[in-house]
């Protein structure tokens, strides 16, 4: 038997989830609350957490990764790009602290926060390119962004700098 025979692709509400309560072994979510918060704002955010600690089993692991918390904001002048496109995308996610109490709220324990640097950046370039391309990604998902409003903003910073990406932050706990 392949792996596509093994695999059910479903599709819902992340706030409302279509599984039995503690159903899963582990429920991850890489980069997804960003969206989900552009899409659902910060109360579809918490929905969600609360949702995947519903449904992860006892004993079983949360882990949840983005780069859109606070906490992830570069250090110094590379922090302004971060700021304009959180602010523009509004996709700015609840602090981890925040997320952390809500998971502890709703069952959670022995949380870890762990991060992780890529220390990667692209060109000026590359960094304009991917940035006027996310504006057309977004739309799909109901969200507009001011673009010429933005690049006013920070199209010196990005000529200066390219664009660093942010430090990514996993929140990793056990059901208790």
């Amino acid at each position: 038997m392949g792996v596509k025979e093994r695999i059910a692709l479903v599709t819902s509400d992340s706030a409302k989830l279509p599984f039995k309560e503690e159903t899963f072994d582990t429920v991850v979510s890489f980069l997804a609350l960003q969206d989900i918060r552009k899409t659902m704002g910060s109360e579809g955010v918490l929905a969600t957490v609360a949702e995947a600690c519903r449904i992860v089993k006892k004993d079983g692991t949360i882990a949840m990764a983005d780069d859109s918390f606070p906490s992830c904001r570069p250090k110094g002048d590379k922090g302004m790009l971060f700021d304009a496109i959180k602010y523009h995308w509004h996709s700015l996610l609840p602090s981890t602290e925040e997320i952390i109490e809500h998971m502890e709220r709703n069952g959670i324990s022995k949380i870890k926060v762990l991060s992780y640097d890529p220390e990667e950046s692209l060109s000026p370039k590359d960094a304009e390119r991917e940035l006027r391309l996310s504006v057309e990604w977004m739309k799909p998902f109901g969200v507009e962004v001011d673009f010429e409003g933005f690049w006013k903003e920070v199209s010196q910073i990005v000529k200066d700098q390219g664009r660093v990406f942010n430090q990514v932050i996993l929140l990793l706990g056990t059901k208790a």
